[in-house]
């Protein structure tokens, strides 16, 4: 069985994300701020989905697709607790539900389709979840309060590389030509940002510049 290069590079991509989720619930563990256990999810949920379609690339199994897809918007809906936990905590659990239902069956109809209009479906999920409502709060949190200003940039500006850049291209392709190839594996302009999220996201929490919210 010959193994493809693109599986290789999802593999890989996926480490750096089970890296990222490891070292920030170590993170969560010492300084027990729990709150943060909604990113750590996220990644993980990205973690899984990579790990998967490497495999997705060999068998060609849909089901396999299927859980990837599964995972990111799961992920996605969890993420989106972190805002939730903070602004609206009395109604955090309900939404949290209601964004799970939706996102398992916006899944579930991607799966009467062909895999790559499934995919794009969890993608738009997340970036809209994920990307532009929780990195969206993340990120203003930073303009509107001076004193976490670095953190929440640090933070939502390394995330954003996946949820905002690299799933949005997925969801709606607007750079189908840009890529970059190197030892026989083409990355392609969502791959890229993937890849450098989580990379972007350990260094930020070596430089302990993750945010970390009063209320946690």
């Amino acid at each position: 069985m010959v193994i493809p290069n693109d599986s290789y590079l999802l593999w890989l991509t996926a480490i750096f994300y089970f890296v990222a989720a490891a070292y920030l619930i170590n993170k969560i563990k010492k300084e027990r701020i729990t709150i943060l256990y909604s990113i750590s999810v996220y990644l993980l949920g990205i973690a899984t989905f990579f790990t998967l379609m490497g495999f997705f690339q060999i068998f060609n199994v849909k089901i396999l697709a299927l859980l990837g897809a599964l995972a990111i918007v799961i992920g996605a809906s969890t993420i989106a607790r972190f805002p939730l936990k903070l602004e609206w905590p009395d109604k955090e659990k309900i939404v949290y539900v209601v964004l799970l239902l939706v996102s398992i069956v916006l899944v579930g109809y991607g799966f009467t389709n062909e895999v790559p209009f499934m995919i794009r479906v969890a993608n738009y999920y997340a970036f809209l979840v994920a990307g532009l409502f929780t990195m969206g709060y993340i990120l203003y949190t930073g303009f509107k309060a001076k004193e976490v200003r670095t953190q929440s940039f640090a933070t939502g500006v390394s995330l954003g590389l996946c949820c905002v850049v690299a799933q949005g291209a997925v969801a709606i392709p607007l750079f189908p030509l840009l890529a970059i190839s190197f030892f026989g594996i083409t990355l392609k302009f969502p791959m890229i940002f993937a890849l450098l999220s989580p990379i972007a996201f350990i260094y930020v929490l070596i430089l302990d510049k993750v945010i970390k919210p009063k209320a946690a």
